[in-house]
């Protein structure tokens, strides 16, 4: 990233969201995966948690969209960001061609989606 492009993204982003998003590409931390019918999403490897990050989403006001806490609440609910660093980070990482790239498989994407979109489990359901 060029000194002119960093200096332009701090003048929108805060420090703990640029330096936070480039350190996540620096770490190899934005992985693009690719479904076996074309589609494409991203994660983004936390310490703790990873965050699924959505890219050319058809809504015209909402063209990223992040799994993440900070973004339901500082982006969506407050307006307080334009987006949070997992968001930033994908968009710098697709930029850069810096995302690690992923072929997944129908049964990878399966399980993706049944561990982030499966309901409130009842383990007492017969």
């Amino acid at each position: 990233v060029s000194q002119d492009t960093l200096e332009q993204l701090s003048l929108m982003f805060s420090e703990n969201v640029l330096v936070g998003a480039l350190d996540y590409i620096d770490r190899d931390r934005v992985v693009k995966i690719v479904t076996p019918w074309g589609k494409t999403y991203y994660e983004v490897l936390g310490q703790h948690y990873t965050r699924t990050v959505s890219t050319n989403l058809p809504a015209p006001a909402m063209f990223v969209f992040c799994s993440c806490p900070t973004y339901a609440n500082a982006v969506l609910l407050t307006g307080a960001h334009v987006m949070c660093k997992h968001a930033l980070a994908v968009c710098i990482a697709q930029r850069m061609e810096r995302c690690v790239e992923r072929v997944s498989t129908a049964e990878d994407t399966l399980a993706f989606f049944a561990r982030h979109h499966s309901g409130p489990r009842n383990d007492n359901a017969i």
